[in-house]
């Protein structure tokens, strides 16, 4: 075994030892949460891969369903946090990309009426220039929220980045749906204004024509969003 410093040790043992796991973990998530608050995010990391293991050894894995989904869920929102510290050339942030598609993957495989899930997994889709799985999985999530400005916003900035002249119109109506919905946003209101004149300015080009968006202010992907907000906290047993 390992003590908490992580040094291993042996002992023998006079009688059985039994650990209840679903304690372990409760404990563990505790740790976790607090260390994401805290902004700890690769000592959360570590926490909530420990989690997983520790689901491993469960007689009974169903039994602990809706604490994994959380558990999966956070620990992709921490590797989206990660990654977006990072440069967009950087392998670092490739891998964590993919670790955080691969874990919102598994929550919708668990709940597949999670708008929330939906919308970062677009979102992780988008920074990897998955542009169609962007667009489905944003779709999606207003599909189950259709009240969320902010995946209306996300997929207008998808279809931008698609480059298509087609995408143009159905951007703009995204960002007039976002503005609708949060008319305090003046941002939005110069992205959707810019996109009406790109559009404009294309309408005799075939809907296949790829269009220079660069000139568009639509910032970094991922700008908009305030991850704090999505960190879930640990579900009741």
């Amino acid at each position: 075994a390992n003590d908490d410093s992580k040094n291993p040790f042996a002992a023998e043992a006079v009688d059985v030892i039994t650990v209840d796991i679903p304690q372990c973990v409760t404990k563990k998530f505790a740790q976790a949460i607090s260390a994401h608050e805290k902004g700890d995010i690769e000592q959360a990391v570590i926490l909530y891969n420990l989690i997983d293991e520790l689901h491993g050894d469960v007689a009974d894995p169903s039994s602990m369903a809706k604490q994994m989904e959380t558990n999966f869920f956070n620990r992709g929102l921490a590797y989206l946090s990660m990654a977006l510290a990072l440069d967009p050339g950087n392998l670092k942030r490739r891998g964590y990309l993919a670790k955080a598609l691969t874990d919102f993957d598994q929550v919708v495989r668990f709940h597949r009426s999670d708008a929330d899930a939906f919308l970062l997994k677009g979102l992780v889709s988008e920074l990897r220039d998955d542009y169609q799985d962007a667009l489905q999985s944003y779709g999606t999530a207003i599909g189950l929220d259709p009240r969320a400005a902010e995946a209306y916003a996300l997929r207008g900035q998808a279809y931008l980045h698609t480059r298509l002249k087609k995408n143009l119109a159905r951007a703009v109506e995204d960002f007039t749906k976002a503005i609708t919905l949060n008319p305090q946003d003046k941002s939005l209101r110069k992205i959707r204004r810019a996109t009406l004149k790109l559009d404009l300015k294309h309408e005799k080009e075939s809907d296949e024509a790829l269009v220079d968006t660069s000139s568009l202010p639509v910032g970094k992907i991922g700008q908009r969003l305030d991850l704090k907000k999505f960190r879930r906290k640990q579900p009741a047993r």
